[in-house]
């Protein structure tokens, strides 16, 4: 924090407190979500694909992540016909969906395991199988690729086994179906708002700002709550001349403070915030 030689022990002293014991900005958060149906290439021998992924957008580094957690559901469709001839079918199929995320390894298997015996009225039989990968907190660190606008190859390996005996007896079939959900949560740091030079917080930009101001300064009187407002020539320090800042606008030809005006963030970045109190809603 920057404050001016000219300003008394007692406000200094003060000053220091302030930064010390108050926090220097507000924090909000949010959460989000990324859901879709994977759209694999084709199932079938074991390969891996890259599937694109909505990244997390951290607003040009406002935003950090605070918890990820990643969904995948396996399922497996399957449907047949028989045909009453007696003939014996047995089918195996295995439907293996991995998914490594952030230093994670999500394993998903669905499948079916059985004899038909083919025998009777012919008729139809469908079969559903469903492998939730349980949702993991992935460590925010290892998800550096993720951060940022734009989109991540996100590796998902996939392998079909599907094993008919005698095969097309039974007009065996599958359909497999992988659904991705991402959820995450996120912090965000966000200032204040304030009104340059209304010193005291009565809403209104007068003389008493000036008069408040300058009696902290050298009258050892009450130190502003709001240093932003207090920077009244936005120059990233609070001494005599934001007290005279304030009087050339009002009584001058200077024209209006720096900007803002009426409630706002503070456009230049420095080590003055409005941690403790503001006139703004």
């Amino acid at each position: 924090m920057s404050v001016s030689s000219r300003a008394t022990l007692p406000l200094l002293v003060a000053l220091l407190f302030c930064a010390g014991g108050l926090p220097s900005s507000l924090f909000a958060g949010g959460s989000g979500e990324v859901e879709q149906t994977v759209p694999l290439g084709g199932f079938g021998p074991a390969q891996t694909q890259a599937i694109p992924v909505a990244g997390f957008d951290d607003l040009g580094g406002t935003r950090t992540l605070t918890q990820v957690t990643l969904l995948l559901n396996n399922t497996l469709f399957a449907g047949y016909t028989t045909t009453g001839s007696g003939v014996a079918v047995t089918v195996f199929t295995q439907l293996s969906i991995d998914i490594s995320f952030g230093g994670l390894l999500i394993e998903t298997e669905t499948g079916f395991s059985f004899t038909e015996p083919n025998a009777g009225p012919p008729l139809a039989a469908d079969l559903l199988d469903i492998d939730e990968g349980v949702g993991v907190v992935v460590d925010p660190a290892a998800l550096a690729a993720w951060t940022g606008a734009g989109t991540i190859a996100l590796p998902v390996f996939s392998e079909l086994i599907n094993q008919e005996s005698p095969p097309g007896v039974i007009g065996y079939g599958v359909s497999p179906l992988v659904d991705l959900t991402l959820t995450y949560s996120w912090s965000e740091v966000v200032e204040p708002p304030f009104e340059r030079g209304n010193v005291n917080l009565d809403g209104s930009l007068n003389i008493a700002d000036a008069i408040f101001l300058l009696n902290g300064l050298f009258s050892g009187g009450p130190v502003p709550s709001c240093l932003d407002a207090a920077d009244a020539n936005d120059d990233g320090a609070i001494d005599i001349a934001d007290g005279v800042a304030i009087l050339n606008s009002l009584f001058g030809t200077a024209g209006p403070l720096p900007p803002p005006n009426d409630c706002g963030i503070d456009p230049t970045p420095d080590a003055l915030d409005c941690a403790g109190a503001s006139s703004c809603p």
